[in-house]
């Protein structure tokens, strides 16, 4: 069985929405962590979209796992849940 050729289209969708959303906290700002977050979002999924491009290993894995253990083996970190949901909800791709 072969998996699906990855795909970074809704990845690029989400990554435009939350640098979006850091611009607007950068020019709004209520706190310094709000702007902070975003941007940090984006570099994590940022990060996702582009391991493939860079010859890196992806792994999906579920949140109880410390992210440090694949770091270590330099691979880069995907949490499902994160994702899932992210994609779900700043890309609209509910039903």
């Amino acid at each position: 069985m072969r998996a699906a050729p990855f795909d970074p289209t809704h990845l690029d969708r989400m990554i435009e929405v939350l640098e979006s959303m850091h611009r607007h906290r950068l020019a709004n700002p209520l706190n310094q962590s709000d702007a902070l977050y975003y941007q940090l979002l984006a570099n994590y999924y940022r990060d996702i979209r582009d391991a493939p491009k860079l010859g890196k290993k992806l792994v999906y894995h579920t949140a109880i796992l410390p992210t440090e253990i694949f770091y270590a083996m330099d691979v880069v970190p995907a949490v499902l849940e994160a994702v899932s949901d992210a994609l779900t909800n700043l890309c609209n791709l509910w039903e």
